[in-house]
């Protein structure tokens, strides 16, 4: 490839500068402006070109690669607008109270066109299922307006949102009247001074074709979905009419080498992630790769994840796989291939117990009776089902108010369904003097005899450390197993333990001989984090990078430990046993173990 040229030239109607770019045989660039943004595209023209995810970022402001594509007149038709141009978040309702979001919008938002009032009516932050302040769910916001007549020419949706978040922005769904998804990934934005402070942030324009044959003549509605990730804060949105749709245009191509395994006709295959944005309408794409069958797959508007299967890769190194969709027109697209451990994931899901943290005693009592009581209905209607108690405590929360049930619980823990803790609550065993840290376990050997289970393994979740004659009182109490999940905020253990305790199993020993085979762990709640409290296309994206930073020298096995999954006294959902099966079902490894 040789070098690329610019050339700037002053746009007529607004003066201000965009590039040209010349001189290129494989890959050719189109810069066009728009509104005062410059807009980068890149197009394959050759077999040979590495194809990568590019963002313009210019003063700021981010534009979507491909979102902001130069489709249709430059002077398209506002259908309805939600918000003055360019007003900002603080136009809207919330801003910098987004706590109050739930209190305020406890259905979501639903805005009528003509009627709803955006200061009243509009949230300036739209969370996502990572925002436990709004519930660790999908948020949706629904606009519903009328139309006099179908649009005569495709439209599209601009989003000028004032922020994303920094670390986990939001994939969003876009549904039109109930019948047509389009799914875009938003980009990482600035940090969360934006929330109260309307001068932080990194704007983000994307412009989502729609075809007019999903609007129809009267009632039309719009849904925007935070389907994962966090919160977007919005500073104006617009429907269009008067654009010109392409049949098909695959941009921002990205592929990946992971860690995932299946089964074909008895042969393992590896899985190469190979994710872009389609700005067309739905098509196929047929994927060529070495020493494979070409393989065909469905692609929809908006954003694509495809999974390529390989011949597993025997060593790291640059490899080249070819994308078609028109006959004859072919993308290379190379992926950084590498040879990849068979992953067992043991999940041990329970929700965290903080009592008084999130809301008074009694009310925590309640919602962790609610999580029991869950768990046993749970027990009975899916056999792939398994909980834990967080602490042993939890068991007689749950006898002082439901007798019946407790006693179905002791049935659940000697089956091995539920799992009951060593440990009766979250102890500061720095504090407990001999006594009462022996004391500590007294209550779950107790129920072991009175029930016939044996415990044998005790966790300490959200404490910084532990003391170091634990390992004697552990194994003098029958403990053989112990898990920590640490709490890095007020200990940072791992910024100075030996890397090899990081995430990775050890022998724990006192200086009598004493010994527990110990893990800790960096947090609690990571099968949430992980996405397997979420679907199985949230867990794939999350998974790869999780296991990546155990694929190191120090961590010798193919075992990985999953510590809890919901976060302080959190509801439980049962859906990860469904998530995990399914999960199962598709990929020979890596194999989740609940």
């Amino acid at each position: 490839m040789r070098m690329i040229e610019q050339r700037y030239f002053r746009h007529e109607g607004c003066g201000c500068l965009c590039a040209r770019a010349t001189g290129t045989r494989a890959v050719t660039r189109q810069v066009i402006c728009n509104e005062h943004i410059p807009v980068m595209r890149w197009r394959s023209t050759g077999m040979d070109t590495r194809i990568r995810i590019w963002v313009w970022t210019v003063v700021g402001v981010s534009v979507l690669a491909g979102l902001m594509a130069d489709v249709g007149r430059a002077d398209p038709t506002p259908l309805w607008t939600i918000g003055r141009e360019e007003g900002g978040p603080t136009q809207f309702a919330l801003f910098g109270h987004y706590p109050e979001y739930l209190h305020r919008f406890p259905a979501d938002v639903h805005f009528v066109i003509g009627t709803s009032d955006p200061s009243r009516d509009w949230s300036f932050i739209q969370p996502g299922p990572d925002d436990v302040w709004a519930g660790s769910r999908s948020h949706t916001f629904t606009v519903e307006f009328n139309l006099a007549q179908v649009p005569q020419e495709a439209c599209r949706l601009l989003l000028v949102l004032a922020n994303t978040h920094w670390g986990n922005p939001p994939l969003l769904r876009i549904v039109v009247n109930g019948n047509r998804a389009y799914q875009y990934q938003l980009p990482p934005g600035a940090d969360d001074r934006s929330l109260s402070d309307a001068r932080v942030g990194r704007k983000v324009r994307v412009a989502i074709p729609l075809p007019a044959s999903v609007f129809r003549a009267g009632a039309n509605t719009l849904a925007i979905t935070t389907a994962s990730g966090s919160w977007m804060l919005y500073d104006y949105l617009r429907l269009e009419t008067g654009i010109t749709l392409p049949e098909e245009d695959l941009v921002d191509f990205q592929a990946e080498s992971t860690p995932f395994f299946r089964k074909v006709r008895g042969r393992l295959r590896q899985a190469v992630r190979l994710t872009f944005n389609n700005m067309g309408t739905a098509a196929r794409v047929e994927v060529q790769a070495a020493g494979m069958e070409l393989q065909s797959f469905p692609v929809q508007p908006g954003a694509n994840t495809l999974y390529v299967l390989v011949l597993p890769f025997e060593r790291t190194g640059f490899y080249a796989m070819r994308v078609s969709s028109k006959p004859g027109v072919w993308h290379t697209v190379t992926v950084e291939g590498r040879p990849e451990r068979r992953w067992r994931v043991y999940v041990v899901p329970s929700s965290h117990t903080d009592i008084g943290y999130t809301d008074l005693q009694e009310r925590v009592f309640r919602r962790h009776n609610e999580n029991t009581l869950k768990a046993l209905n749970a027990c009975d209607t899916d056999p792939a089902f398994v909980w834990n108690l967080e602490v042993a405590a939890q068991a007689d929360f749950l006898k002082a108010a439901n007798a019946r049930a407790f006693a179905q619980l002791m049935e659940r823990v000697h089956a091995g369904r539920i799992g009951l803790p060593g440990l009766y609550l979250n102890m500061l065993t720095g504090l407990c003097d001999g006594e009462e840290l022996i004391a500590a376990f007294r209550r779950s050997h107790e129920l072991g005899r009175t029930y016939g289970f044996q415990v044998q393994a005790a966790n300490l979740t959200d404490v910084p450390s532990a003391v170091g004659t634990l390992p004697m009182v552990l194994a003098g109490s029958g403990i053989r197993y112990f898990a920590e999940g640490v709490n890095q905020d007020r200990g940072p253990v791992f910024a100075y333990a030996d890397k090899r305790m990081h995430q990775s199993p050890f022998w724990w020993e006192w200086f009598d001989g004493s010994r527990v085979l110990a893990w800790l762990s960096d947090g609690y709640a990571q099968a949430s984090a992980l996405g397997l409290t979420d679907n199985v296309d949230t867990l794939g994206r999350r998974l790869i990078p999780w296991l990546r930073s155990l694929d190191r020298p120090e961590y010798p096995g193919d075992a990985v430990f999953v510590y809890g999954a919901f976060s302080d006294n959190q509801p439980m959902d049962p859906k990860y046993a469904r998530v995990a099966e399914e999960w199962n079902s598709t990929w020979e490894y890596p194999k989740i173990l609940v």
